[in-house]
């Protein structure tokens, strides 16, 4: 045998089957006795009673069972072993030098009570020859290192799914960064070079799709040796001379390493690493209370980081954020009853300022111009808020921009009304009606202009 390896050890809890091992060699081909194929023998550790092993000396606390040969998807030697929850098997190219590949190896969802080789296989992608792979402490994430480049995927057996990469090096140095550890932390991804330390803060993974990765340096010989004299949400590296750091873990708010000669705690004093690490840990009541030590001008950055956490719900509450931010993050996480209050507290004539700042020249529609109607913010909130149960809701906005008078907004409120016709035909007739009152001065410029022809269509039509 060439290597040996412990894994599956969060995945069976159990008192005869412990743990697993697998290790290398190279099986005989039973159709042909000349040929060899590389294998990967598993074998398993069962437990002894207790009471026979305090018995007899002789008895030992574990046995070894083997469980048979688990067929590779490469058909070159295995080289490397990484253990974990599920065993990923590296093998070099035929030609050795940087070259290769690995493979995850995992139990097959019809087998989950087999725990022969037969039932395990290849799961995942294929991915270049790693330096370090590392789960985090549930078995769910794990980080490949290739050079300087982290992968970071999520286990969801027998799938793996990709979450999002991050490069080390800076744009000069490029994937030359040696990478010489890497370690989670209570949900935070450490990696470690020969003179430095870097955080990498992990996004919000239970959703489908890539998620947001945000790597910081902590330390490292290069880092500014004057405090920075405003604030910045960017964490600034600390200037420490470290030879061939190890994380260790948390100590009273900073990090804990060991270096080649003693032990150093890097501080995480800064407010952003000290949110990012306490969201990760899941205590977000703690995370609210660093965020209070952030100034206002800052907090649209900040509400971006907490995004990127899978956090908008922390986001919205900062008071520096615009409400136009407020609005967007209420309609992309989908907080329905946030957005519905935004709305009843600011009122139509706020949300309409904000399509009054960005509105610009655009092509003539049926509507009229584009951006007057279609693109209009408050229809944008409006039709979403339809299109969860919001009716009442949305007929006091198109009853609020029909009180304005305003050729634009009783745009807006036609669209608005029309929608409602769908759900709620008695009252949004009279909204209609309204929207193109044959006596509004408006709605004359507007047909003398042919700006706006749905106006007659609706009235001649429908009405």
């Amino acid at each position: 045998f060439q290597k040996a390896k412990f894994f599956n050890r969060t995945k069976h809890s159990s008192s005869n089957a412990s743990a697993a091992s697998a290790s290398v060699g190279l099986g005989t081909n039973q159709n042909d006795g000349s040929r060899f194929l590389p294998r990967i023998e598993l074998k398993g550790l069962v437990g002894v009673s207790s009471n026979a092993a305090e018995m007899s000396g002789s008895i030992a606390a574990a046995t070894a069972k083997d469980y048979g040969d688990i067929q590779l998807r490469s058909r070159t030697p295995a080289t490397t072993l990484f253990g974990g929850p599920v065993l990923c098997v590296a093998c070099k190219g035929k030609k050795g030098g940087d070259g290769g590949a690995a493979y995850f190896y995992t139990r097959k969802k019809d087998d989950d009570n087999n725990p022969t080789a037969k039932a395990y296989g290849s799961a995942g992608p294929t991915l270049p020859y790693p330096d370090f792979v590392e789960w985090d402490e549930d078995g769910r994430l794990v980080a490949v290192v290739v050079q300087g480049l982290v992968a970071v995927y999520l286990s969801q057996e027998p799938e793996f799914t990709l979450l999002g990469n991050v490069a080390l090096g800076s744009p000069l140095e490029g994937r030359d960064v040696k990478v010489t550890g890497v370690k989670f932390v209570h949900g935070v991804l450490f990696c470690t070079t020969a003179t430095s330390v870097r955080c990498i803060f992990m996004g919000d993974y239970e959703q489908q799709g890539i998620c947001c990765l945000d790597a910081f340096c902590l330390a490292n010989a290069g880092g500014p040796s004057l405090p920075q004299e405003s604030f910045s949400l960017t964490p600034s590296t600390c200037p420490l001379t470290l030879n061939h750091p190890v994380v260790l873990g948390y100590q009273s708010g900073s990090l804990l390493v060991s270096t080649a000669t003693d032990l150093v705690a890097i501080p995480m004093d800064h407010p952003l690493l000290r949110i990012g690490a306490l969201i990760a840990a899941g205590q977000h009541d703690g995370a609210s209370k660093w965020m209070q030590s952030i100034p206002e001008s800052s907090h649209e950055a900040l509400a971006s980081f907490l995004t990127r956490r899978g956090c908008p719900e922390l986001a919205v509450e900062l008071p520096g954020v615009s409400l136009e931010s407020k609005i967007d993050l209420a309609l992309r996480h989908a907080m329905t009853e946030y957005l519905a209050d935004l709305v009843r507290v600011y009122g139509v004539g706020d949300l309409w300022e904000i399509d009054e700042a960005t509105r610009h020249e655009s092509s003539v529609g049926i509507l009229g111009k584009e951006d007057d109607a279609a693109q209009s913010l408050v229809v944008c909130v409006g039709a979403y808020l339809l299109s969860q149960g919001k009716a009442d809701l949305v007929q006091k906005m198109t009853q609020d921009l029909l009180s304005y008078h305003d050729a634009l907004k009783n745009k807006s409120a036609l669209v608005l009304a029309s929608l409602l016709l769908a759900l709620n035909a008695e009252g949004a007739k009279p909204l209609v009606q309204n929207a193109v009152h044959e006596e509004e001065d408006w709605l004359q410029t507007a047909r003398e202009s042919d700006e706006y022809p749905v106006v007659s269509m609706v009235r001649e039509n429908i009405l």
